[in-house]
């Protein structure tokens, strides 16, 4: 069967992006499934732990789940280089014919961390990107100490809505 392609269809594929209209995805999951086995320890606690608030928040879209078992997956990675890193010795440096080098492994784990932060912003779990979502996680006030009043903060009429 062939397709057939109308004018409406063509000013519709060839209108500048900012004028196509996506429906947003808006089917958040019930409950978390458990975490997939091939997950690490490290990787199957995040699940646990991180799945489970952001699903009570109703903010995890059953489409984000390939995302979040790379983020899950980045985090156990970091945890087991720097498990290692750390049964080392945490050595920061490495003897080379050419003189002293940063050991190899703070490269792999600055490079794992970054990539746990760029997974962790793309599924809202950073303070900016959940500022973008209008969502803070666990945002609980804490009541002023009993008898004392609590001190102006000068950045509140920044960030607190009157």
């Amino acid at each position: 069967m062939k397709a057939t392609v109308t004018a409406t269809t063509k000013r519709r594929i060839n209108a500048p992006s900012h004028h196509r209209q996506r429906k947003p995805h808006t089917v958040s999951l019930v409950a978390m499934p458990p975490p997939p086995p091939e997950l690490s320890g490290a990787a199957s606690r995040e699940w646990v732990r991180i799945g489970s608030r952001a699903v009570a928040l109703g903010v995890m879209p059953d489409l984000d789940l390939q995302v979040f078992s790379a983020y899950c997956v980045a985090v156990g990675d970091l945890a087991d280089v720097r498990a290692g890193w750390v049964l080392e010795g945490r050595p920061a440096t490495v003897m080379r014919p050419s003189g002293q080098r940063e050991h190899p492994t703070i490269q792999t784990l600055r490079t794992i961390g970054l990539d746990v932060l760029r997974y962790a912003s793309a599924l809202g779990l950073t303070p900016r990107s959940r500022k973008s979502l209008a969502v803070e996680i666990g945002a609980v006030e804490t009541p002023p100490a009993a008898g004392k009043p609590r001190r102006p903060d000068p950045a509140d009429k920044y960030f607190l809505d009157d």
